[in-house]
């Protein structure tokens, strides 16, 4: 493998191909470290985070799937998000034009309106709450699943738990 002058295969010095391979893994090191998502500061200030979840598409029958108490995750990071607190619904509409292209207002029908609130353990800021390593803000859409149940939801709201 490497021949009388020093060379890997007959091509590259034994010392360059170290080189090259640090030269790699330092790359590989910075773009992980520029490209991750935030981490956590500490576990130690984590408190009690009350957030609600807006769903305004939500199919009737999952509210009859939904139970207080029920564990709560993100689909997508697999990240929980504690438990169900409590959940309404009220029924969705949507606009839509009449014959003379004004817009009305009238029901969605079998869809309704779902907010869905949570408690959890997180570090809350300024910018939101951390759970998971992840940065979770107001306005943010997420496929979340509470128990049995999985929509397409909206958070409204993070505050200190009481």
């Amino acid at each position: 493998m490497i021949d009388k002058n020093g060379k890997l295969f007959g091509k590259i010095n034994i010392i360059d191909l170290l080189i090259i391979l640090i030269v790699i893994a330092a790359v590989v090191f910075f773009a992980t470290k520029m490209f991750s998502p935030a981490q956590e500061s500490t576990k130690a200030d984590t408190t009690k985070v009350a957030i609600t979840f807006y769903a305004d598409e939500a199919p009737m029958n999952v509210t009859d799937m939904l139970v207080e108490g029920a564990p709560s995750f993100e689909e997508t990071t697999n990240v929980g998000f504690g438990n169900v607190t409590s959940f309404s619904s009220e029924e969705a509409y949507g606009w839509m034009s009449d014959a003379e292209g004004n817009l009305i207002k009238g029901p969605l029908v079998g869809y309704e309106y779902l907010t869905v609130s949570v408690e959890v353990d997180g570090s809350l800021n300024d910018n939101g709450v951390y759970l998971g390593g992840r940065l979770y803000c107001v306005g943010a859409n997420y496929t979340m699943h509470f128990g049995k149940v999985m929509v397409y939801a909206k958070i409204t709201s993070i505050t200190p738990a009481e």
